[in-house]
């Protein structure tokens, strides 16, 4: 089965449309629930926002299912960094994740550097396979790395360095730490978002969040049904 973490009741509402909900337990903030979706049984977790929910949320889910798990995929809305590659409801699939509020530059590390079981690194890599039937259920996605951090991010100098370091064309607040408790359990992982915002973040988002969600959440269907004989 896989499994999908998303933040916010929106993002996990778009993802149940159509869905048959066979049980569901909460784990403090965290909710568990195994769906079905034209025979295809997956995992749905809600986290909340942030880094650390979406890492309890993840070890939660890889704790219950463990070997069952065919992979993690986070899905959800994201803001651009570049309105070009990225535009108003765009899918972006993740190439890579990083972190771009870890920052130990001062004795003399790159941003972004984290330590896990292998070392240390900036950049988790996402499953090929998923990514392939992502991409396909998507149709026009951008295949591109997306960033994460504890802050919503509206200033557009910020996010432009943010581009260039990164060489990323979304920020959003928690799959980087979903990747990062994935990686170190040896589970593939993944990422969906749809842009929200762009430009004018602040105003942008409001209006356009639930739009970007049902985008996420179609997509996802469709990858469902992807495997359907």
């Amino acid at each position: 089965m896989y499994a999908f973490i998303t933040p916010m009741p929106l993002e996990h509402d778009a993802l149940v449309i159509d869905a048959k909900i066979i049980e569901s337990k909460r784990y403090g903030i965290t909710s568990v629930s195994l769906a079905e979706y034209e025979g295809r049984r997956f995992i749905l977790a809600k986290c909340g926002i942030g880094k650390v929910n979406a890492a309890m949320a993840t070890q939660k889910v890889i704790d219950l299912y463990g070997k069952e798990l065919e992979g993690i995929i986070v899905v959800g809305v994201a803001g651009s960094l570049d309105k070009e590659k990225a535009p108003l409801f765009r899918a972006v699939v993740a190439k890579e994740v990083a972190s771009h509020d870890c920052d130990t530059t001062a004795v003399g590390d790159p941003y972004g550097l984290v330590e896990t079981k292998d070392g240390t690194q900036v950049f988790f890599k996402t499953a090929e396979n998923i990514n392939k039937r992502l991409l396909e259920a998507a149709g026009d996605a951008v295949f591109e790395n997306i960033i994460s951090g504890d802050t919503f991010v509206a200033d557009n100098t910020k996010k432009k360095w943010m581009k260039d370091t990164f060489k990323a064309v979304a920020v959003e607040m928690e799959s980087s730490a979903a990747a990062m408790v994935a990686y170190n359990s040896d589970v593939p992982f993944a990422c969906l978002r749809t842009i929200s915002d762009a430009e004018n973040s602040a105003d942008e988002y409001p209006l356009n969040a639930r739009k970007a969600a049902l985008g996420a959440g179609e997509i996802i269907r469709r990858f469902l049904l992807s495997f359907k004989c």
